[in-house]
């Protein structure tokens, strides 16, 4: 819905988040780079952007829970899956899976 109002793009595009221009293609930096370049403007035709926003970009909150949720899913994927500590996760979650179905 955030791509709609921003007049992004949808579906799996090379640009789909409208704070970095963090590059969705290139597998290779996922869980090893830092830091994305910002991404300055929403100008239409350029990476991913297909008509001018109906809201400005500073008026987008996302909901705090929304927020841990990813952040949570992101340390639990750094972990070593043979570690104690993955391990201890697992015990106190029990809907922790080990891979995809």
């Amino acid at each position: 819905m955030v791509n709609f109002l921003l007049g992004q793009q949808i579906g799996h595009t090379k640009y789909p988040c409208f704070l970095w221009l963090w590059d969705s293609r290139d597998k290779t930096h996922h869980w090893f780079r830092k830091e994305w370049p910002k991404r300055e403007n929403m100008d239409v035709e350029e990476k991913n952007v297909i008509t001018d926003p109906l809201v400005r970009r500073e008026k987008i909150i996302f909901p705090p829970l929304h927020i841990k949720l990813g952040l949570m899913k992101q340390f639990v994927k750094a972990l070593d899956k043979d570690g104690s500590r993955f391990a201890y996760i697992g015990k106190k979650i029990s809907s922790v899976e080990y891979g995809k179905h």
